[in-house]
């Protein structure tokens, strides 16, 4: 009866794998355009853990488990050896396909960054729910290896003591760094086009050889000048098919935004970085909040031996949710201080050529009297 149980488990555990993966694979091949192809990821990879932990309720496992006995070893005929062997098979192809759907979903590729506006928050919940659930198949799946030097010291072949496990915390802090660089590279990515204004225009002042500030204000006179009627409303229309809304308000502000833009580009630029800094602060703080409450909860449970991996899982939770803030907030703070150095060079290059041409005329001016 066990081997039937563990032959249909191990069946159905290949079945569901395939089965993710290709609904990864699928996908993938589209960018997760959608927060239901995240969520619909994050399902199939469940399905997976799921059928992973029940391999383990079927069999009686050791605290440790066993690697495929050495040939020739006292226990190469035992059948529980070679179901542990088929486990641990198992669990390093669920490991591979966790890893491999967060890395797609967490890639900071230009081209390959998930970022849906539009619908933030819940894109950013679905992934980290799937980093989430990859961590804790990383630690359920943690290969075990046969230390053959005591082994061969003792003369020993598959006994429980000459098995150690895998050390899983480099693999899970790079899972932990990969969240956190696409955090990063979330924020520069929806900056981008406010501080690629500003170095445009910068390089527009300089091919009119004019100063930034009289560049920016011959500009916002010619915009508005420009600015006929026919023009607003086509930009409404556009704008409305992309934000998926027909809010007049919701345009309207959008509009003043652009004026800013051209008017203000500095000013905007910084509200920009930090508006969006604050928009993925903000459920990162909240899942911060809710992990050290389960903490609350698992450190009442101390003398509890269940507790022990979910004490883990939630310490290599918060200390990414804390590493990623700090990563956003040193972010945030660099590209603003790169804008308001761009400011003080930009416009003190106006103001001292404003004084010389103040002196240049008092001085025209002294001569004139003394004549």
């Amino acid at each position: 009866p066990t081997a039937i149980i563990m032959e249909d488990a191990i069946e159905q555990f290949h079945i569901t794998l395939e089965e993710t993966r290709n609904t990864i694979t699928h996908h993938a091949q589209s960018n997760f355009q959608t927060v239901d192809s995240l969520h619909e990821c994050h399902h199939r990879l469940s399905l997976v853990y799921r059928d992973v932990r029940f391999l383990f309720d079927v069999i009686p496992m050791p605290k440790v488990p066993m690697p495929m006995p050495l040939s020739g070893s006292g226990n190469g005929n035992n059948n529980n050896d070679i179901w542990i062997a088929m486990i641990d098979n198992c669990k390093l192809k669920a490991g591979q396909l966790a890893k491999e759907l967060c890395s797609y979903v967490t890639s900071t590729s230009a081209s390959a960054l998930i970022d849906h506006p539009h619908d933030s928050m819940a894109t950013q919940a679905a992934i980290a729910q799937i980093v989430e659930l990859t961590i804790r198949i990383v630690m359920e799946c943690s290969q075990p290896i046969l230390d053959t030097t005591n082994a061969s010291s003792r003369g020993g072949g598959g006994s429980g003591s000459d098995v150690t496990v895998v050390d899983d915390d480099d693999e899970i802090l790079e899972i932990t760094k990969q969240y956190t660089s696409y955090q990063r590279a979330l924020l520069r990515n929806r900056s981008k086009p406010s501080i690629a204004n500003i170095a445009q225009i910068r390089e527009y002042a300089k091919d009119c050889n004019l100063y930034v500030s009289d560049y920016i204000y011959q500009t916002t006179a010619q915009n508005e000048e420009n600015n006929q009627e026919g023009q607003q409303q086509q930009q409404k229309q556009q704008q409305q098919q992309l934000n998926g809304n027909t809010n007049g308000n919701d345009n309207a502000m959008d509009e003043e935004e652009y004026k800013r833009s051209y008017k203000q580009p500095y000013a905007h630029a910084i509200t920009v970085i930090l508006g969006e800094a604050s928009s993925l602060l903000h459920p990162l703080m909240m899942w911060l909040e809710g992990i050290q409450s389960q903490n609350n909860v698992i450190n009442n449970n101390n003398d509890n031996v269940s507790f022990s991996k979910e004490r883990r899982t939630q310490s290599f939770l918060m200390e990414m949710c804390i590493n990623t803030i700090n990563t956003i907030h040193l972010e945030a703070e660099r590209l603003s201080i790169t804008i308001g150095d761009w400011f003080l060079d930009d416009h003190q290059d106006s103001f001292t050529a404003d004084n010389a041409n103040a002196t240049t005329n008092d001085n025209n001016n002294n001569s004139s009297s003394n004549n």
